[in-house]
């Protein structure tokens, strides 16, 4: 196996990028969700599953960690390309552990390290979470950073050295599909939903969206926005309950 791809839930999100990459290298996939087997299987894509946590039992990430090990040597590739902010950090250390030669990890954002308040327990977490990231990335042959404030932050607090870090603006998107065509009436009439997926939270850009969709709305009747999102009161990054009540898309509960 040339390369491994070690992401989280959406690590299919990468199949159109996979299915280029093998006509000159074999990669698979390696994510913590089962559903999206199907989609590897569609597009004949070796794929592996491994249970990653979402909460703070260290023996729940151990397992993850010792999962992560068992995988790599079964497979044995000659790179490891990691993605999302926990994979990056057990991945990462798991590849090193079992001697791969090149790890570059992928960090579209730094999550808990940026956060701000929450209280003593986070104040701990943000601490552990650098010092993981600071050792993950010295060990590591790239890091990408996916946004300027981020690769300047890591920089400047020294979690990771100049030359060891790349800036690319974006995962990116399939232009093709995603063109202005799409906020144009269709032949049949019907409207174009939009839906953004995720926790009520500032850092996820929700307050941006919600203003980004009165933006479009005022000039395109026809799109229609929805949030399909959880509302965390006891967090620090929740988003204000007034912004909901004014805000234009339609919000579900998950």
């Amino acid at each position: 196996m040339d390369i491994m791809i070690i992401g989280g839930t959406d690590v299919n999100a990468r199949i159109d990028l996979i299915k280029r990459i093998n006509s000159k290298y074999k990669v698979c996939c390696v994510g913590s969700s089962t559903k999206i087997k199907k989609d590897f299987n569609l597009s004949d894509i070796d794929d592996f599953n491994y249970p990653l946590p979402n909460n703070y039992n260290l023996l729940e990430y151990f397992y993850c960690f010792y999962h992560l090990i068992m995988i790599i040597q079964k497979i044995s590739p000659n790179i490891i390309l990691t993605f999302d902010t926990k994979p990056n950090i057990i991945a990462r250390f798991a590849a090193k552990c079992c001697g791969i030669k090149t790890v570059i990890g992928t960090q579209p954002g730094l999550g808990i390290i940026k956060r701000q308040g929450g209280g003593i327990f986070i104040y701990f977490v943000k601490i552990i979470a650098k010092f993981l990231t600071r050792m993950v990335n010295s060990i590591s042959d790239l890091t990408i950073y996916q946004n300027s404030d981020d690769l300047k932050y890591v920089i400047k607090n020294e979690l990771i050295k100049k030359n060891k870090a790349k800036l690319i603006i974006s995962s990116g998107v399939d232009t093709d599909y995603f063109n202005g065509a799409l906020f144009k009436n269709n032949e049949s009439g019907k409207d174009l939903n939009v839906v953004m997926i995720s926790r009520l939270l500032k850092s996820k850009g929700v307050k941006q969206y919600w203003m980004l969709a009165n933006s479009i709305n005022k000039t395109h009747s026809n799109v229609q926005f929805h949030h399909i999102g959880d509302l965390d009161k006891s967090h620090s990054d929740s988003i204000d309950l007034s912004l909901i009540h004014i805000s234009e898309p339609t919000r579900q509960e998950a």
